[in-house]
């Protein structure tokens, strides 16, 4: 519980643009965590470190097995298995590797078919939607972001969208101009541009 917390109020604090505030709370965790001697904390908290660093857009505080994508780390949480996925694609989309990015985005789909992990989902068409944009284009990239705007309108998510801003911030404005009557897309726009 103190892991989710903290690495939810980073989210909050980083969110708000507080990103020295975010990385303290994740620095006075780490501390507490060296004191842990158990692998299921310490892989939680890797990946929890690692989620922060691509949401701050600082590779160099990835924890290195999820810089090179060593899944075997993170064996022992199967359920949540996926998130793993989704730091090491943070860390691709900060490296520019859109290539493994799309192959990791295709990997992750039947995973989060498991327990039906919608924010997965809406995670890997992002992630999806920056590689294809980058690799083919905008047609593409907006196929795939589609997919997780559908998602995310039935709860009306931001953050997660808020959080790659400065790389699906293109494909919006793209479908912000197309629907200009959607309120959702008014709103995530704004909140992305914001961040």
């Amino acid at each position: 519980l103190m892991l989710c917390a903290s690495l939810t109020l980073a989210r909050l604090y980083a969110a708000r643009g507080e990103f020295d505030k975010a990385r303290e709370l994740i620095n006075d965790l780490s501390l507490k965590m060296a004191q842990c001697s158990n692998p299921i904390l310490n892989c939680t908290f890797d990946l929890c470190s690692g989620y922060l660093a691509g949401v701050m857009q600082e590779l160099h505080h990835f924890p290195q097995w999820l810089k090179v994508g060593d899944m075997q780390q993170s064996d022992i949480l199967y359920q949540g298995m996926a998130f793993n996925y989704i730091v090491y694609g943070k860390a691709l989309l900060l490296e520019k590797d859109y290539i493994r990015l799309e192959v990791l985005c295709e990997e992750m789909y039947p995973l989060f078919s498991i327990f039906n992990n919608l924010l997965g989902y809406v995670q890997a068409y992002i992630l999806d939607a920056v590689a294809k944009y980058n690799l083919y284009g905008a047609a593409r990239g907006r196929a795939a972001i589609l997919s997780a705007v559908d998602i995310g309108r039935r709860d009306q998510l931001l953050l997660p969208f808020a959080e790659y801003g400065p790389h699906i911030l293109p494909l919006l404005k793209t479908l912000e101009k197309e629907n200009q009557a959607d309120e959702y897309l008014k709103r995530l726009l704004a909140e992305t541009t914001a961040y």
